[in-house]
């Protein structure tokens, strides 16, 4: 990604969650959050649908990294993400609950 004036190579399994905000993204690691200007329509061209799922119109959030799946909440480490209610079914179908 390009992360103000730098490339960054970001491994997919360190992405915990992105926080989408107009055009620019908050990519948030295991060791840091990153701001790219870019949508999540490009973001989602490279990502693995595999890993990834979006929940919520502003948060796509790394699968493997969830800890715990509330009502209408997901907890990665100590980050809660809301679900929103248009992307509930699908995101519970991709994890076959």
């Amino acid at each position: 990604i390009k992360d103000g004036f730098k490339n960054i190579k970001i491994a997919f399994e360190t992405i915990l969650f992105v926080k989408g905000s107009g055009n620019y993204l908050d990519i948030t690691t295991t060791m840091k959050t990153y701001s790219p200007r870019m949508t999540f329509v490009d973001l989602l061209k490279e990502l693995p649908v595999s890993e990834f799922v979006r929940i919520h119109q502003s948060y796509l959030v790394n699968i493997l990294h969830i800890d715990k799946i509330e009502n209408t909440q997901v907890a990665i480490l100590e980050y809660k993400i809301p679900i929103s209610s248009s992307y509930k079914e699908v995101f519970f179908k991709r994890l076959n609950l």
